[in-house]
C-alpha cells in the first residue's frame, strides 16, 4: 500500500474488526482514491474514499448506511492520530 496513514487505519481496522475479506486496491477515479471491496456475489459491496481529503467518492447499493458512517469516523480518528504524532518531536526520535 502507498503511504496514508488514514487509509491504512482505515484499512487495518476493516480487516479486523469487520470481514478478513475485504480487499483494496489505488485506482484512478478524478484523482487517486482507495477502492474498498468485498468480493462477494454482489458487485455493489464497495467504497470509493479520495486520497487526499478522504471523503467518499461513491458507495455501491449494498453499503449499510451504519458502515459508511463508521468508516468516515474511522478515518478522521486515523487524521487526528497521524496530525497527533507529527506535531510532536516523535516522528524524529522514533526515524
Amino acid at each position: 500500500m502507498l503511504d496514508n496513514f488514514p487509509l491504512d487505519h482505515l484499512r487495518k481496522h476493516l480487516l479486523e474488526n469487520h470481514d478478513p475479506d475485504w480487499m483494496f486496491e489505488y485506482i484512478e477515479f478524478d484523482g487517486m482514491c482507495l477502492n474498498c471491496y468485498l468480493p462477494v456475489d454482489s458487485p455493489q459491496t464497495y467504497i470509493i474514499i479520495d486520497w487526499d481529503d478522504y471523503t467518499i467518492r461513491e458507495t455501491g447499493t449494498q453499503v449499510p448506511q451504519g458502515l459508511i458512517d463508521e468508516i468516515i469516523t474511522v478515518m478522521k480518528d486515523g487524521e487526528k492520530i497521524y496530525a497527533g504524532w507529527n506535531s510532536t518531536t516523535l516522528p524524529e526520535e522514533w526515524a
